[in-house]
């Protein structure tokens, strides 16, 4: 079961990824939506209070966790290019997958996947689903903001060190001499 559902929810939709990219980096603006669900979020799995702790369906679980981080590692990737990314929690739809129990229909587990995909200026590295985000990605978005700061640093402290050697024999001096 394991294995069915990595290949499905994880395997599969890096493959397909994988095959659209080249397409997807020509357009002016592009978009990936990742479906994925609230059970892969491990924050959540951790909270006992939270509404779903007692489901613990390890293959579906984990292959929405996958999923998040492949969303998280490629939003990062394309974060300065044209490419937004992101993951959208449909909610417990009635589908084949639950045997119908879902309480959404599909209409209603589609409409955060369809308002997204329509927005004219899409968002990115975000975990989101109707009437708001899954706790994730506001962490991710922090986590990003700080990362940028942080090499903004190394960056800064690298090209304005006071006791950078100097001559035609050092990259660092050449790299750096507009600063």
């Amino acid at each position: 079961a394991v294995e069915t559902a990595m290949r499905t929810n994880y395997l599969g939709t890096i493959a397909v990824t994988q095959a659209m990219l080249p397409l997807l980096q020509l357009a002016e603006k592009a978009q990936i939506i990742n479906v994925s669900s609230e059970l892969g979020s491990i924050s959540q799995q951790t909270d006992p209070s939270w509404k779903y702790a007692p489901v613990k369906v390890l293959a579906y679980c984990a292959s929405k966790a996958a999923l998040n981080m492949f969303t998280v590692q490629l939003a990062y990737e394309f974060r300065d290019g044209n490419i937004a990314v992101n993951s959208v929690n449909p909610g417990y739809t009635a589908t084949d997958l639950n045997g119908n129990s879902g309480p959404k229909t599909i209409e209603e587990g589609a409409a955060e996947i369809v308002r997204l995909a329509l927005l004219s200026e899409p968002v990115t590295a975000k975990f989101l689903e109707t009437g708001g985000e899954v706790p994730w990605s506001k962490r991710f978005r922090a986590f990003l903001n700080i990362l940028q700061i942080s090499i903004a640093g190394v960056i800064y402290d690298y090209c304005h060190r006071s006791h950078r050697p100097t001559g035609p024999r050092n990259r660092r001096a050449t790299r750096c001499s507009s600063t």
